[in-house]
């Protein structure tokens, strides 16, 4: 996963910051992917309902130039944010606010 979540750490400070906003329930999150000429990207960030961007990544899709799709980019963020997200809560030992859930901020038109 962590070639998913991109080459960018995350500093302890960071991870601290999105668990406290989790659990207030304040955490929006967004992806995009992309594929041109074979080779694809996606881009996803964490902010709180304010706007606050959190923290955001890039990283590359891994899989054949023939058989890339923008909707195989698209899902690895989407993958890489609950990814995320998951990670921090199981390192904080916390859970998402039941009462507000995270919002993922998505439209896949295919």
């Amino acid at each position: 996963m962590i070639r998913n979540w991109g080459e960018q750490s995350i500093i302890t400070e960071k991870v601290d910051l999105i668990a406290a906003q989790i659990q207030l329930g304040n955490v929006i999150a967004a992806s995009d992917g992309s594929v041109q000429g074979g080779k694809a990207a996606h881009v996803w960030c964490i902010s709180d309902k304010n706007g606050y961007v959190l923290h955001e990544i890039s990283a590359p899709v891994d899989g054949g130039p023939l058989t890339m799709t923008s909707f195989r980019a698209e899902a690895c963020g989407a993958l890489a944010i609950v990814t995320m997200l998951k990670q921090i809560c199981d390192i904080k030992n916390s859970e998402p606010n039941k009462d507000k859930p995270i919002r993922m901020l998505k439209t896949l038109k295919h």
